[in-house]
């Protein structure tokens, strides 16, 4: 029985595979592009609440510090870093499954969010955010 999850990541490896083969068939010579070969894309349940959203986003092994925000009308932008803690011999690799690098996850709401207020907790490898709901603001044209 396939989980939801479970077919997600293999559309995205598929996809992967197909973007490096692209990418080596229009770069031969093994340079690298500008776009990276995989961007790791955090994992993140929403919870609509009365007055805010809350945002449960997987990020373990990634510290505090390697972590910003930001959030503009209803667009929470949450990126960072996955460091390697320690020097890895590549020779010596057997299997390497966990993605290090930057990430990025932008979550789009359905109204304007208010950015000021925002609270964010990291957690056991769980980032929690809670965000509360804005005024709806919109323009006014006078005429």
């Amino acid at each position: 029985m396939s989980v939801k999850g479970e077919s997600f990541r293999e559309i995205v490896q598929l996809r992967n595979r197909l973007n490096a083969l692209f990418q080596e068939m229009l770069q031969p010579d093994g340079e690298e592009g500008p776009v990276p070969s995989y961007i790791w894309t955090p994992p993140a349940d929403i919870f609509e609440e009365d007055d805010a959203y809350r945002v449960e986003m997987e990020l373990p092994g990634v510290l505090l510090e390697d972590i910003r925000m930001s959030c503009r009308e209803n667009i929470l932008t949450v990126e960072g870093q996955h460091r390697i803690r320690r020097e890895i011999d590549r020779e010596n690799v057997q299997c390497m499954e966990r993605y290090f690098g930057t990430f990025q996850r932008r979550l789009t709401f359905p109204m304007t969010l208010d950015g000021e207020a925002i609270q964010a907790e990291h957690r056991r490898g769980i980032l929690n955010i809670r965000i509360p709901k804005g005024s709806a603001r919109r323009r006014i044209e006078v005429t």
